[in-house]
């Protein structure tokens, strides 16, 4: 029998500094809307390890700028990737040269997301 020799190539996730400031906004909503800092914690931690999951196959995603209609960044592609049961979409690029994923941008899905790059 023959023996697969498989490689998974593993990508470094680098999350934007604005993101960080989005989740706490998602946070700071969930805990004043739902008064559960339990649910907002589980929110971000999803959030957190579904981003992250993009390090082994990032390139799963639709292409962001052909569903937008425009291009948002003249240098690299932009991917979306619904997150969270389809409540959040993820923007990335995926910079080969380094094996990098980086994260963008996380908007909810419920915005006019397409709105925010014209």
């Amino acid at each position: 029998m023959q023996e697969n020799n498989y490689s998974v190539k593993n990508y470094h996730v680098k999350i934007a500094p604005k993101i960080f400031e989005q989740l706490k906004d998602i946070q700071a909503y969930i805990s004043n809307v739902l008064l559960s800092t339990e649910a907002a914690d589980n929110r971000i931690t999803e959030l957190f390890d579904e981003m992250e999951n993009l390090k082994t196959f990032p390139h799963r995603g639709f292409n962001a700028d052909e569903k937008i209609g425009t291009v948002i960044n003249q240098h690299k592609k932009t991917y979306g990737l619904s997150i969270v049961k389809g409540k959040y979409i993820v923007l990335y690029q995926v910079v080969e040269e380094i094996n990098q994923v980086l994260i963008v941008d996380l908007v909810p899905t419920a915005s006019d997301y397409s709105k925010l790059f014209l």
